[in-house]
């Protein structure tokens, strides 16, 4: 083994890396669950009231930001460890435009524009 090598496996910030690593890997796991969870009740919302609901909406984004944050970290495109080692993500300083201005769910007609609608009776 060479000298370069010897110096690596024996620097103490990678392997505290490795350990922070380890805990948001599994941190990683339980927001993309909750995210699940709220995309169901979500749509649970939307089907019984017709409405979105704006604490899960925040809640969501909020936590797809900070997995978001995570996988940066995790794939070493940050060295910035997400929550609870910094703040929870603002959800007034999103990512693109994913915030919905109309909480309102408009009617569409779901039927491909390809297929023939069928008036004739």
């Amino acid at each position: 083994m060479d000298n370069q090598a010897k110096i690596n496996l024996c620097n103490i910030d990678t392997w505290i890396r490795a350990l922070y690593m380890i805990l948001f890997g599994f941190l990683s796991i339980i927001s993309r669950l909750l995210i699940l969870v709220v995309s169901c009740l979500q749509f649970l919302s939307v089907l019984w009231a017709g409405v979105l609901n704006k604490n899960l909406q925040s809640f969501g984004q909020a936590t797809s930001i900070w997995t978001y944050q995570a996988f940066l970290f995790l794939t070493y495109n940050s060295d910035e460890k997400p929550f609870p080692f910094s703040s929870w993500p603002d959800v007034t300083q999103a990512v693109g435009d994913s915030k919905v201005a109309d909480t309102e769910v408009v009617e569409v007609d779901d039927i491909p524009i390809f297929v023939e609608k069928n008036d004739k009776k």
